[in-house]
């Protein structure tokens, strides 16, 4: 059963009460953001201290936008960052077809870059829609046997071949790790003090500061959030086993 009595990270919701302290909200604003590991979002209400990262939600989202944004988007700005893409070159991004590589096709996209994404077939058309360039089916090929190299490959599903990715990437490439083991680790920080290759497993701060930048752009039009199926609070037992399933495109919404 769940470690936590409730789960959830990511929410948007309208305040219904305020501490004696709290100066910058009042009752009926509109917010957004994330409670972290303490968790408690799948549920009608949440008390949220106001150290946590959460901002008003702007008029032009609605709530199922808002609640859909955080996860993703603060991950693919922070590895799409550090990426440093320059335009013209090239990314892959492998497991795109979730919450972080919808919005790092979208981020990859407005750095000028030129976006291959990797996932499943059902997925393909959706990654189009969202601006890839180019799309592969993992299940049908696997890109390390082609003769392409790219500047930046992301793997947001840890499930890349570390041997066949470095091998793909362009002298001063850089190889993006969004979900990374222990091992991987060890042979990313060796691989980047002995090669002209750089890998990165950084962790994504998840601050007031980068979901204010984000919000900005999502209001402008620059990006968006991909959200494939929501579901009620009574049915987030069939929204995980939908989410378990591998099928999800972008993000689901409770």
């Amino acid at each position: 059963k769940p470690r936590k009595p409730v789960l959830g990270m990511y929410f948007s919701g309208t305040v219904e009460a305020v501490g004696n302290d709290i100066k910058s909200y009042e009752v009926g604003d509109e917010v957004f953001g994330t409670t972290g590991l303490t968790m408690g979002t799948n549920a009608e209400y949440v008390c949220v201290p106001a150290s946590r990262s959460f901002i008003k939600k702007p008029k032009s989202l609605s709530h199922c936008q808002a609640a859909a944004t955080p996860i993703g988007a603060w991950n693919a700005l922070h590895f799409i960052r550090l990426a440093k893409l320059k335009p013209g070159e090239k990314i892959l991004v492998f497991g795109a077809g979730g919450a972080i590589g919808t919005f790092a096709i979208q981020l990859a996209k407005l750095a000028g870059a030129t976006v291959t994404a990797v996932d499943s077939k059902d997925k393909l058309s959706m990654l189009t829609q969202t601006g890839a360039d180019f799309v592969i089916d993992y299940e049908e090929q696997d890109f390390a046997k082609s003769d392409l190299k790219y500047d930046v490959i992301f793997d947001v599903v840890g499930k890349s071949s570390f041997r066949k990715s470095l091998a793909c990437l362009n002298s001063k490439g850089r190889y993006l790790l969004a979900n990374v083991g222990f091992t991987p680790m060890i042979r990313g920080a060796w691989t980047t003090r002995t090669s002209d290759k750089t890998v990165v497993f950084a962790m994504a701060p998840e601050g007031e500061s980068e979901l204010i930048e984000i919000t900005e752009l999502l209001e402008a039009g620059k990006i968006y959030p991909v959200i494939d199926r929501t579901f009620t609070l009574e049915e987030i037992p069939e929204a995980h086993r939908y989410i378990d399933s591998g099928n999800r495109k972008g993000n689901t919404v409770v």
